[in-house]
């Protein structure tokens, strides 16, 4: 049975909150030795939107940098939650227009 994918509906601003996300979830597929983001590639997978918009912007060279500085941020919340345990949330201020809060694993 197939899924069906979810429509979003986003413009501007928001619409730029994916390219992190499409980052993460295409250097996973292609380079998962180094990128390993098995739930970027879910959610991506679930959601019914054009990325080829992102790559044609963005080619491989901004695909990377993006990435790459979300595996930074990544690497620096583990460490925050390392050094102050149990920690309920991380809040990313730069997600203030997404209303979002970053759970890490």
């Amino acid at each position: 049975m197939e899924e069906t994918k979810s429509k979003i509906d986003l413009n501007g601003l928001e619409e730029t909150l994916l390219i992190p996300l499409w980052a993460r979830a295409k250097m996973s597929r292609e380079y998962n030795s180094f990128f390993n983001d098995p739930k970027a590639i879910e959610l991506v997978e679930q959601i019914d939107y054009d990325f080829s918009k992102i790559d044609d912007a963005l080619r491989f060279e901004g695909i990377l940098l993006n990435a790459t500085r979300a595996k930074q941020f990544d690497d620096k919340v583990k460490g925050y939650i390392t050094e102050h345990p149990l920690p309920e949330y991380v809040y990313d201020v730069c997600m203030k227009y997404w209303k979002g809060v970053c759970f890490v694993q």
